[in-house]
C-alpha cells in the first residue's frame, strides 16, 4: 500500500526493520525486543545521548524545597538551555511526570536508585516516542493489530522481554550521559552463525530427498 510504504520510509533504517518484523508478523516479541534496544542505543548514540539529563534529575531531587510550579520552570529552562533537544523534551516529560506523582504522594526521597529508576523511565519513553506511539494506527488500519488493546497486549509482552536490557541500556546511559560508546546489552536472541544455519539447511534438505526406489 502506498501510503504504507511512505510511513516506512519516515523511519530510520533500524526502527524500519523493526516496523517490518512486526507488520510482517515473522519475528518472536524476543526478537522484536533485541532490534529495539539496538536501535534505542544507536538513536542515543546519534543525538548524543540525553543532553541535561543530570540537570533534570537534581530538579526532581529538589522538588521538596521547591513548588511544582517553580519545578516545572526549572525544567522548561533547561529544554531551552539544550535547544529543544527531542532527547531532553522526552525526559522532561518523564520528569514532570514523576513530580507530579511525588507531589501527590506529599513527597520522597531522591537517591541513586531513583536515579538509575528515572533513566531507565526515559529509555522507556523514548521507545515510545520513536516507535510504539507512532506505530500504532498504521499497523491497527493495515489489520495488524485488531484494535487499540491488541496493539498495548503486543506492546506490554515486548517491553517484558526487554526489560532486563532496557536497564542494562540505562546503566550505561547513566555513566555517561552524552552516550559516547554506548552499546546495546547482549542479545535476548543468540545470533546463529553462519556455520550453524548451513548445517540446518543441509540437514533440512537431506531430510526433504526421497528414499529411493522400491527394488
Amino acid at each position: 500500500m502506498p501510503e504504507g510504504d511512505h510511513f516506512e520510509r519516515s523511519f530510520g533504517a533500524g526502527w524500519r526493520g523493526v516496523l517490518q518484523l512486526v507488520r510482517e508478523g515473522v519475528g518472536s516479541d524476543e526478537e522484536v525486543a533485541d532490534k529495539l534496544v539496538k536501535s534505542l542505543a544507536k538513536a542515543l548514540r546519534n543525538e548524543k545521548g540525553v543532553p541535561g539529563i543530570a540537570e533534570i534529575f537534581r530538579v526532581i531531587a529538589e522538588a521538596k524545597v521547591n513548588s511544582l510550579l517553580n519545578s516545572f520552570n526549572a525544567l522548561d529552562d533547561i529544554v531551552r538551555d539544550h535547544e529543544g533537544h527531542r532527547h531532553t523534551k522526552v525526559a522532561v516529560d518523564v520528569a514532570k511526570s514523576r513530580l507530579v506523582q511525588k507531589d501527590a504522594a506529599n513527597g520522597m526521597a531522591a537517591s541513586e536508585v531513583q536515579a538509575h529508576r528515572f533513566v531507565e523511565d526515559t529509555c522507556s519513553a523514548l521507545l515510545e516516542h520513536y516507535f510504539f506511539a507512532r506505530t500504532y494506527p498504521q499497523l491497527i488500519a493495515e489489520g495488524r493489530f485488531s484494535d487499540h488493546e491488541d496493539a498495548r497486549q503486543w506492546q506490554r509482552r515486548v517491553e517484558q522481554a526487554m526489560q532486563p536490557n532496557v536497564v542494562r541500556l540505562a546503566e550505561g546511559l547513566a555513566q555517561r550521559p552524552d552516550a559516547k560508546g554506548l552499546r546495546a546489552p547482549k542479545r535476548i536472541v543468540p545470533t546463529e552463525s553462519t556455520t550453524n544455519l548451513l548445517a540446518v539447511d543441509l540437514l533440512s534438505t537431506t531430510q526433504k530427498e526421497p528414499a529411493g526406489l522400491p527394488l
